[in-house]
């Protein structure tokens, strides 16, 4: 993993505006306190240490756990702000573990970092309740970031899944949608066509047709319901 320079407080990186402009979270101070779950010691460690340099005095703490209990065990006993999955603990799995924090905590966000990156993780995480996903190959100032904006503002249940991830080319098969286009594919897979959606988001009837063009163009679809099929798989959606 790259260090990087300090991230001023103000930067997020290249978060989404849903994700920015969101509702600052309820914390029990204004510093943020991070979870990291890796079975590599030495890994967890020096996580730790980056967060804090990057993260300065907007750091309050971090603990570290190689295992799904030791993770739950933090978890009931401090409250973090984000956990920091790794996806491969020994013989545990850490996409598993999210539901089984989440039964503990449902509010705290669960950011997947990983050194695996394929679309078929991706919608797993996605279907466990991941806020966001990251691959190890970012530079730990994208990370800090990344914490520093789930603890401020986590994502509402049914947004993007990749919220935190600073390109999603990096994945290969998973593009990026605007969060316009985020809109009108939530009303595609309710159902939505053209005229329906354009009257819901008060634009022209033209204006929607070009969302679900661009859509389309992007998930390689030849209708709105296979577009929703594959925005589902890749995990760009919830499903409910």
């Amino acid at each position: 993993m790259e260090g990087g320079a300090a991230v001023p407080s103000d930067d997020v990186g290249d978060l989404p505006p849903d994700v920015v402009d969101a509702e600052p979270r309820a914390r029990k101070d204004h510093r943020v306190h991070v979870l990291i779950v890796d079975d590599h010691e030495g890994v967890a460690e020096s996580l730790s240490l980056g967060l804090e340099s990057e993260l300065g005095s907007q750091f309050g703490s971090s603990r570290t756990a190689g295992s799904v209990a030791t993770a739950l065990k933090a978890v009931q006993e401090s409250r973090p702000d984000v956990i920091v999955m790794d996806v491969l603990l020994g013989h545990e799995d850490g996409i598993d573990a999210i539901g089984k924090i989440h039964e503990v905590d449902d509010t705290i966000p669960v950011l997947v970092f990983t050194g695996m990156a394929d679309v078929e993780l991706i919608g797993q995480a996605n279907e466990a309740g991941a806020a966001a996903f990251l691959t190890k190959r970012a530079p730990l100032w994208r990370l800090a970031s990344a914490v520093n904006a789930l603890a401020n503002h986590p994502p509402d249940e049914g947004s993007m899944l990749l919220a935190a991830l600073p390109r999603s080319g990096e994945i290969k098969g998973v593009p990026r949608l605007t969060t316009r286009q985020l809109e009108v594919l939530t009303l595609m897979r309710g159902g939505y066509d053209a005229r329906s959606i354009a009257q819901q988001l008060g634009v022209s009837l033209n204006t929607a047709r070009s969302h679900v063009k661009a859509i389309l163009a992007k998930l390689g679809a030849h209708s709105q319901l296979e577009a929703v099929a594959r925005a589902a798989r890749l995990g760009i959606l919830r499903t409910r």
